[in-house]
């Protein structure tokens, strides 16, 4: 090898030299803030789990505000923001959440929930204000309804899933697609806490005095010391 080409040969390695060090120093510096970033999320699932509420919420806040665009920070903020009855502003963290992973039944699941919990809300303040008990139709959010309906199609096994849908078309007096969502419950997993009380008050409304007795005999097989 002459000269010409040894020099060649050593500008060439150290080009390929110096682009792996930029990149090993691109990742361990990426690696960095994604763990900056977790710490963040680690604490407000810490503190939510503890039922610290606010201080989940703060923790929370600074996750999505270092790194929005990943889904479950936005999620557990939502999730947050509605056990603190701040249904608006978790909406909107929620829909961010299922607008980048919308085949996540949880996200699904729970955007529908808020959405749910923040009509009926409005429809027991309004109903303080007026002096009226309104119809219970009035607090289901179609939208809500919608999104738990998505839920259930996403993961058929959802059952927290399955009886919020029931206890919504109830309030719609839409018993028979009640009855499906808590019959399904009840077959995926017969020991499901209530599971049996909710279909004996079903069954009297439908007027089945016999299976709504039944359900009642089924539950307290199940949960003696509740009956």
């Amino acid at each position: 090898m002459n000269n010409k080409s040894t020099v060649l040969y050593r500008r060439l390695f150290l080009k390929q030299l110096l682009n792996r060090l930029f990149l090993a120093g691109s990742l361990l510096f990426c690696g960095n803030i994604l763990l900056a970033e977790s710490i963040h999320y680690l604490e407000a699932k810490k503190k939510f789990d503890k039922g610290e509420y606010l201080l989940a919420m703060l923790a929370a806040q600074r996750a999505v505000k270092e790194y929005g665009e990943q889904a479950s920070y936005r999620y557990l903020y939502g999730v947050i923001l509605t056990e603190l009855k701040q249904f608006s502003e978790a909406e909107i963290h929620l829909r961010k959440a299922v607008s980048l992973e919308p085949a996540n039944a949880e996200f699904q699941y729970r955007l529908g929930t808020a959405l749910l919990d923040q009509s009926q809300t409005v429809m027991k303040l309004r109903s303080i204000r007026v002096g009226l008990n309104l119809s219970r139709s009035e607090g289901i959010d179609p939208e809500g309804l919608k999104v738990l309906e998505k839920t259930v199609e996403l993961d058929s096994n959802h059952l927290e899933a399955r009886i919020r849908l029931g206890k919504a078309y109830t309030d719609q007096n839409r018993f028979d697609e009640t009855l499906v969502q808590f019959k399904t419950v009840a077959q995926k997993a017969p020991r499901y806490p209530q599971i049996h009380s909710y279909l004996a008050i079903l069954y009297l409304e439908l007027g089945m005095a016999i299976k709504a007795i039944q359900e009642l005999t089924t539950e307290v097989k199940y949960y003696p010391d509740d009956a």
